[in-house]
């Protein structure tokens, strides 16, 4: 069962906080007022889905399915993963329209970058800096107090965010051709099975 792993139950040696991650999950599940997704309920209804759709709609039903899983816990994680996917996919087009690495090329690809690191950076890092700041400052006699925000790590985070910036570099290094399908690129990168 998905919210029955010992990680989260707090019950694996030497972790701790386990059981505030797994109630704050259940809370967001109760909260749109939905059961926790558990793995013998969730797949076979895509797979269902799946197979019983016409082969052209097979990508947009798994791209569907894996959007409501990833927003499961959290449905504002579907708008950083949309996003990410909806820049990279644009960056895409744009690198490929281009003759070569020209500037509007380069530029497509550094606002990919920079558009994901920073969604990256924001999420995983921005606590331990403005809180290393704080220090730095007190300790040169400096009283600096930056606001501590309270923020959950989206799930997959890195994973889909370098797995989309490494697509937008390819497509730079003509190594392979941008997606002109946005669903299949959307699912390429928010696909459930391996987020």
């Amino acid at each position: 069962r998905f919210l029955s792993h010992p990680l989260l139950e707090g019950r694996a040696p030497g972790t701790r906080g386990g059981d505030l991650a797994a109630e704050y999950v259940r809370a967001q599940f109760r909260r749109i007022g939905l059961r926790p997704v558990e793995g013998d309920y969730f797949l076979p209804v895509p797979l269902a889905a799946y197979y019983a759709s016409p082969p052209r709609a097979r990508h947009l039903i798994l791209t569907i399915a894996s959007y409501v899983f990833y927003g499961w816990a959290n449905p504002l994680f579907v708008i950083l993963l949309f996003t990410s996917t909806t820049v990279d996919y644009i960056a895409g087009l744009v690198i490929e329209a281009e003759p070569g690495k020209t500037r509007r090329a380069r530029t497509a690809l550094v606002v990919s970058l920079c558009s994901n690191l920073a969604l990256l950076g924001f999420f995983k890092y921005f606590n331990f800096f403005a809180d290393s700041l704080a220090r730095l400052l007190g300790s040169i006699g400096v009283n600096a107090s930056f606001p501590i925000l309270h923020v959950i790590l989206p799930i997959g985070i890195s994973f889909y965010t370098f797995l989309s910036m490494s697509y937008t570099i390819d497509v730079y290094r003509r190594e392979i051709k941008a997606s002109r399908d946005p669903v299949d690129f959307l699912l390429y990168v928010a696909f459930f099975p391996h987020l």
